[in-house]
């Protein structure tokens, strides 16, 4: 269990440059802000499920968005940059949750996965 919570732990599941996770924050914090944006999903990966994984056209604006990213970072992508951070953002987010089945139990914090539940006095939601 102290290997695996070592593995998770400060260096955690994100090895890549601090230039790059803080590259990648700004893109989570400008989703964030826009309507229906998540913090957990970067501008070009919510441009390319938004243009290429979604049923129906695509706004202008996202398919503006996804056109700027695959030129600012044609360089290093070749043209498939929205589709790499799309998956990128999905993999860290597993990360996440399994990372959760070892730390959970060190801490011992129960979870609200599926049958999941807290006692009463816990659980915000509900009534005593």
């Amino acid at each position: 269990m102290k290997d695996k919570l070592e593995e998770y732990g400060l260096e955690g599941w994100d090895r890549r440059p601090r230039l790059r996770i803080v590259g990648d924050a700004i893109s989570q914090l400008g989703n964030s802000i826009l309507p229906g944006g998540s913090a957990d999903e970067s501008l070009s990966g919510r441009s390319y499920r938004v243009c290429i994984l979604q049923q129906g056209g695509a706004l202008w604006f996202w398919r503006a968005v996804r056109w700027i990213a695959e030129a600012l970072f044609w360089i290093w992508d070749r043209g498939s940059h929205t589709q790499l951070a799309f998956w990128e953002d999905v993999y860290r987010c597993r990360a996440r949750a399994r990372a959760l089945d070892y730390i959970a139990p060190a801490i011992e914090l129960q979870t609200w996965g599926a049958g999941d539940s807290l006692p009463a006095e816990q659980n915000p939601n509900e009534e005593a």
